[in-house]
């Protein structure tokens, strides 16, 4: 359904809630490993601000949680991240979470809050967030509306990954009338073009 699809797209999650977050309500595995009294010394600091917490003892936590602590402190702007994916004829050639909006040039920007990029995740079609006007694609109008399926893919394939979410989720901003819609039209979109496809090759 992607094939003829060549640009790169731009992933921006606002919202992530790291000021109302603090480390105890992170899921327990995040921080195994830690000593009970440090537990309890960070347990009440919030997601932004635990890279300054943790800096004078980053040295001597667990590497995996020092990654998050270096990610978390690089990567997410004013509570937002930008995830940058490179695709060539439907095919993703590379994939990088940037440093800011402008780090690198793409020809098509999904943006849209945490919350309805955490239910895309749990498996709600991304052309329903996009309907309600909460997830918003710009770019090139007759590109965008040509290769509409493709982002709904891009949206599928994410909620195709076995995903532990970081922070807790609110009441889920789908609606499920629509969704099932969404989804029925998906497969109707993607029969289609197998069969279209299907016939070409036979000329």
């Amino acid at each position: 359904m992607g094939e003829g699809f060549d640009g790169d797209v731009l992933y921006v999650i606002t919202d992530l809630p790291i000021d109302e977050t603090t480390l105890g309500e992170l899921p327990e595995a995040t921080l195994d490993g830690l000593p009970d009294h440090v537990y309890e010394t960070v347990s009440d600091v919030t997601v932004a601000d635990a890279p300054e917490t943790f800096a004078p003892i980053q040295s001597g936590i667990r590497e995996d949680l020092a990654d998050k602590l270096d990610q978390l402190e690089s990567y997410v702007v004013d509570g937002t991240v930008y995830a940058y994916v490179g695709l060539e004829d439907g095919r993703c050639t590379e994939f990088q979470v940037l440093d800011g909006p402008e780090a690198r040039e793409t020809g098509f920007v999904m943006r849209g809050p945490y919350e309805v990029w955490r239910d895309i995740v749990d498996g709600r079609p991304s052309s329903s967030a996009v309907v309600t006007g909460e997830l918003s694609v710009s770019g090139n109008r007759l590109r965008r509306l040509r290769y509409a399926p493709m982002f709904q893919l891009l949206g599928s394939v994410a909620s195709e990954v076995e995903t532990t979410h970081l922070f807790d989720g609110g009441e889920s901003t789908s609606t499920p009338l629509l969704d099932t819609a969404m989804r029925g039209r998906m497969v109707a979109e993607r029969e289609t073009h197998r069969s279209v496809k299907r016939t070409l090759e036979l000329f």
